[in-house]
């Protein structure tokens, strides 16, 4: 399917009360890193990559996020999708976005509270099928990081707290970006709607994720981004190491030849 077609959802509706001291309380993915908030090099990013269409789910401070948006003026065409229960589990931001699609299309899904490199995109862009950013940097202790425990070149587990007695030939980290077949997202709606009827939303969208992957996990590609600069902002240390580490990384990698790199 052509970039054209493929539809981003990205995932702000989060309040991130554990990074409030070092945010002032505004919305992740208006944290600055370099001059840009997050939200600016999601968008640039995505345009570069040739995406055309973007819903951002909100929730915490929705206010902040439009006003962001209308200042930016996206080089793409932004929807934004309001989730009013974002203090439930991210499971009902997702399940706003697909709902209003109203119709399957391919989709890439990524968390709003991520600095990386817009090369990053690029297997998830540029393929066909449903697949995920991994990084095998990953320690067993860190409790935030939600692993992908691999066995035969297929996903065995994906959980925050994977049981490692299935044996995997290996563990890494999900950088929080998926792309998703017309198919596959068809699947995760149906899941998501049978859960909402069943006991609720409550729940973050990984569990739903982790059912379709491990129903038919030989459909799903694995891109190895390891050693590839990027990380997931949640606490104020994060903030700090984006800043002082992962951003002089991404400025350092830039390649002119390739065209303008947003880092």
């Amino acid at each position: 399917m052509a970039k054209a077609g493929l539809h981003a959802i990205l995932l702000a509706a989060g309040r991130g009360r554990r990074l409030e001291q070092a945010s002032g309380g505004i919305p992740k993915c208006l944290l600055e890193v370099g001059g840009s908030t997050l939200l600016e090099r999601h968008l640039r990013a995505l345009a570069q990559h040739g995406l055309q269409r973007l819903s951002v789910v909100t929730g915490y401070r929705a206010d902040l996020i439009d006003d962001a948006l209308r200042a930016i003026s996206p080089p793409l065409m932004v929807r934004r999708v309001f989730n009013s229960e974002f203090e439930l589990g991210s499971a009902r931001s997702l399940w706003c976005a697909l709902d209003a699609l109203r119709s399957p299309v391919d989709v890439l899904l990524m968390d709003a509270d991520v600095l990386y490199a817009p090369a990053v995109l690029a297997p998830l862009t540029s393929s066909s099928r449903s697949g995920l950013l991994l990084d095998r940097g990953v320690s067993l202790s860190d409790t935030e990081a939600v692993k992908v425990c691999v066995r035969d070149d297929e996903i065995v587990e994906f959980s925050k707290h994977p049981v490692l007695s299935i044996r995997p030939d290996y563990v890494a980290e999900s950088v929080g970006f998926f792309r998703f077949t017309a198919d596959m997202v068809r699947r995760i709606a149906n899941h998501l709607s049978l859960r909402q009827l069943q006991s609720g939303l409550d729940f973050p969208h990984e569990n739903v994720l982790r059912s379709v992957m491990l129903e038919e996990p030989s459909s799903f590609a694995l891109h190895d981004v390891t050693g590839t600069p990027w990380i997931e902002i949640d606490f104020p240390s994060d903030v700090r190491r984006a800043r002082e580490e992962i951003l002089p990384r991404l400025q350092r990698a830039r390649a002119p030849e390739t065209g303008p790199v947003i880092a």
